[in-house]
Order: structure tokens, then C-alpha cells, then sequence
């Protein structure tokens, strides 16, 4: 299994280990070229702003259980709005160079190991916080989480009757389960631990722009906070990647500034409300 996080500054984050979409839009107001990467076009890198708002904030405007869908109101609409006005441009240097010359950029990670956040804070040179992605702010107690990904699944039905001779034969079959693997966490405790812990107190070397940088020591402050995302993470379905793929298509050509907003949001609501009615 691996992590999908979205890494911020610490410092812009002004203690808050949680944030909502209007949080996350502000922070892109004042630095809109964040989430940007070379040579993007101006709609593309909104269209991936809006894909990132929508990984956990589309529970907010959309029930997967009831097959409902709010897509219409004002709330998504001022979304759109708000992206669609950011002073975004086209970058033609990568982030691992932009965030060494001191910008400020939005990190989205694909953690295999704690690496991944020690190269981000060796680039950066600040603290970063894997505040993950955005809620939409109106459901009470919900926060702000990274995403676990999972090359398979193995479950046992409630109803087993020797639910043990059952795992015996799992783990007989799957071995790696309880195995470090020399790329991705597995789910077994220790061997979670031992790739969690993989390189502590080592120093990282990466490729810049053709140039090798050492970043510096891998700490227990990083692994601790690899450790407490992927506790914290949630596990988004096929049908929610779904839903958002046919949301940032239809409303790129708005983004890009091809298509007028009432069109667009009446297009969105319609198609992502034949999906879920089809779905149930």
C-alpha cells in the first residue's frame, strides 16, 4: 500500500494540522503557482487545483449513499469562481528547483517510505505538514486526510466459521503480507515499521535539474509524521475518482475560460447525476 498526501509549509499552516476548501483557496489566492508544475498549461494546473479540492472536499456537495448530488448551489459554484480567477501561470522549472529557490509550493506526495517527505523538507528547507486534502467545511467533525492507495485486498467473511484456518490459508498464500516489500508498505505491524523506519538517521541524495543534492538526515520527527498520515488516511472508492474525473473534465473548459459558468455547473450536475443514479 502506498500514501497520497498533499504537503504544505508548516509555517503558512499557522498551526492548523486540518483545513477546509475556503482555507485552501486562500492560500492559493496569495500564492496561485503552488500547485503548478513545468510546463502545464494555465488550465490544466486549475483543473488540478479543483481535482485536489474535491478528493475529500466533494463530500461536502455530493452523497454517495443516497446517489444525490449538489453540484448546482451556490457553494460549488463560488468554487469554480474562485479557481477560475487565480493569477495562475506557467511555470518552466521544476518544483524541486522552485521550492530551493525559496517559492512557495504545494507538495503532492506519493509516499513508498518516509523519503518522500525527507526529500520535500530538504528542498524546502522548512518543516512541512502533511495536512492532506481539503474538506468542504460543512460536515461536522470531518478533517482534513491523505488518501491510502492498495495494490490488493484480501477480506474474510463475517460468517466464516474458523475465521483463523482461513487467515492461516491467507497468509500461506499471500506471504508477502507480513513481509517488508523492498518498494511499498505492507500491511503486517512490523514489516510497516521496518519500511517506516528505513533509513532513519541517513542522509538523501536527489536529482536536481542534473544535479545531485544531499538532503539532510532522515528524522523521528519525519517518520512520526508519515506514521500519524497514514493512520489518519481514508480509502476513496473507484466511484468517487469517478465522480471527480467527470467534475475536473467538464469544468476545464470553464477554468480555461472557453465556457461560461451556467453551462458548465448545469453539464456537471446532469452527468454526475446520471452517474449516480446508474451506479445505484
Amino acid at each position: 500500500m502506498s500514501l497520497t498526501a498533499l504537503a504544505c509549509p508548516a509555517s503558512l499552516l499557522k498551526g492548523k494540522d486540518s483545513w477546509d476548501i475556503d482555507a485552501y483557496l486562500d492560500l492559493l489566492e496569495e500564492y496561485p503557482d503552488a500547485l503548478s508544475w513545468e510546463g502545464a498549461s494555465v488550465g490544466k494546473i486549475k483543473q488540478e487545483i479543483l481535482r485536489c479540492a474535491l478528493c475529500n472536499g466533494m463530500n461536502g456537495f455530493i452523497d454517495m449513499e443516497t446517489g444525490t448530488a449538489a453540484l448546482d448551489g451556490e457553494e460549488f459554484r463560488s468554487v469554480l469562481e474562485r479557481i477560475a480567477a487565480l493569477d495562475v501561470k506557467t511555470v518552466d522549472k521544476s518544483i524541486k528547483t522552485r521550492a530551493r529557490e525559496g517559492e512557495v509550493v504545494l507538495w503532492e506526495l506519493y509516499i513508498n517510505s518516509a523519503v518522500e517527505l525527507q526529500e520535500a523538507e530538504g528542498m524546502c528547507g522548512q518543516e512541512m505538514t502533511l495536512v492532506g486534502y481539503p474538506i468542504s467545511g460543512k460536515i461536522q467533525g470531518e478533517v482534513s486526510s491523505n488518501h491510502i492507495s492498495y495494490d490488493g485486498a484480501v477480506g474474510i467473511h463475517s460468517d466464516t466459521e474458523n475465521p483463523d484456518a482461513a487467515w492461516e490459508y491467507v497468509e500461506a498464500h499471500f506471504m508477502g503480507a507480513q513481509e517488508k516489500n523492498s518498494f511499498f508498505f505492507t500491511p503486517g505491524k512490523d514489516a510497516f515499521e521496518e519500511r517506516l523506519t528505513e533509513g532513519l538517521g541517513e542522509e538523501f541524495r536527489s536529482l536536481v535539474d542534473g544535479n545531485m543534492v544531499t538532503c539532510p538526515e532522515l528524522t523521528e520527527e519525519q517518520v512520526e509524521k508519515v506514521r500519524d498520515a497514514f493512520m489518519g488516511a481514508t480509502v476513496f472508492g473507484d466511484d468517487a475518482f469517478e465522480v471527480i474525473g467527470i467534475i475536473t473534465e467538464e469544468a476545464e473548459p470553464y477554468l480555461a475560460g472557453e465556457k461560461n459558468l451556467d453551462d458548465v455547473v448545469k453539464i456537471i450536475q446532469n452527468r454526475v447525476q446520471l452517474y449516480l443514479a446508474e451506479r445505484s
